[in-house]
Order: C-alpha cells, then structure tokens, then sequence
C-alpha cells in the first residue's frame, strides 16, 4: 500500500493525464457506441452538439480542478511560512530572554560583590576575591558566546542583524573584568577591585542591556508589521 501511493504521488501529472485522456475520448466514446446499438438513436448534428457539450463540461471541470490545485497549493505554501515565521521569531524571543536574564544575574553580581558579610573575609583572604572575579568571567563568558551567536538568528539585511552586530563589537571589548593581582598586599585592595567591577558593570553590562532591550523592540515591532 505505501509503495502503491509512493507511487501515485511520483506519477500525478502522468496519471491526471491519462485521466483526462479516458474522460475526453474513450468514455463518451463508449456510450456512442452503446446508443448507436440502439435503432434511431441520434442524428450526425445531434451527436456533433454532444460532443461538443461533453468536451466544454470537462475542459470547464478540468480547469476548475487545476485552478482549485493552485490555490491549495499555495495557501498551504503561505500556511507554512507564516508558521516558519512564528518559530523564528519566537526563537528569537526565547534567546533574547535568556540573554537578558543572564545579563541581569551578571549585573547582580557586580552590585553585590562583596556584601557585609563576606567584605571583612575577603580584605583577610584574597582568594576570595579571585574566586569571586573567577566565578563572574565565567558567566560573562556564557553569555558573551550567546550574544556572538545570535546574528545567525536573523536574516542578512534585517535591523535585527544589523544590532547584532554592534553587539557583538561591544562583546570584544568586554571579555573578562581585568583586576590587578600585584596589588593584592594592598590594604585597599578590595575596594579597588569594587572599584574595577562598578566601572565594568556601568561601561559594559549596563550599555548590552539596553542593546538587549533595543534588539528585542526591534523583533517586537517586525512581529506586529506582519
């Protein structure tokens, strides 16, 4: 049975043809000579008018078929790509939500950094603050990869892409909060790598939140003009 219909859908134009062929000739044939059979049916102008009659009826049908084939055809084309559409756009969404979210807990993070209770552990124990800064760059990382990645989401050409990219060049030069370990004996230490990370938070983290907010305005406004 599947070949069988594997094969129907391979050979539809062959088959519709063939159709056409039995039902323009051989079948109006058939009840020719059927009547013909019959003594005193139909003169040579009568036969002339069923014929021509029968041929119109089934030029008319086929068109009407072939006409009605198009438009399916094409209103499923349509169907489809406004669903392609709604799945782009709303991955779009989904990654540009993400981003937000993990630009929100990086911004968190830079704020309270070192709170009261882990401010005196970290001026006794630098490692503290590496590990802090460590744990930080790790999720700028994460996050910096998302963002390079998210050009690929929209098509060349688009605002959207164009955003991307000053994204991503905003990406370059905010890799890592860079602090200076050769002051770690220094009593102000701590506050000075507060100092590096407020600064990080307000020329980088801060600026890719509005791009964020920017970049899904964009997709937003795309949605409704469609």
């Amino acid at each position: 049975m599947k070949k069988i219909k594997i094969f129907i859908k391979k050979h539809y134009i062959l088959g519709s043809l063939v159709a056409l062929i039995l039902a323009l000739i051989v079948v109006p044939k058939l009840i020719e000579l059927l009547l013909q059979s019959i003594p005193g049916t139909g003169s040579n102008d009568g036969w002339l008018g069923f014929w021509g009659g029968y041929l119109g009826s089934v030029i008319a049908v086929a068109f009407a078929a072939y006409t009605a084939k198009l438009q399916s055809e094409k209103a499923i084309d349509e169907h489809r790509r406004a669903e392609l559409f709604v799945y782009q756009d709303k991955t779009k969404l989904d990654r540009i939500f993400k981003i937000q979210e993990d630009l929100a807990e990086i911004d968190i993070k830079c704020r309270y950094l070192f709170g009261m209770e882990v401010y005196q552990d970290a001026v006794d124990d630098k490692t503290v603050i590496a590990q802090s800064i460590d744990e930080i760059n790790g999720k700028i990382e994460e996050v910096n990869s998302k963002m390079e990645r998210l050009q690929f989401y929209f098509r060349e050409g688009e605002d959207g892409r164009e955003k991307c990219k000053e994204i991503i060049g905003l990406v370059n030069k905010g890799k890592e909060i860079v602090i200076n370990k050769d002051e770690e004996s220094s009593t102000n230490y701590v506050d000075g790598v507060r100092d590096v990370v407020k600064k990080y938070r307000e020329s980088y983290i801060d600026e890719q939140i509005d791009n964020m907010n920017e970049l899904l305005k964009i997709v937003n406004d795309s949605i409704q003009a469609k």
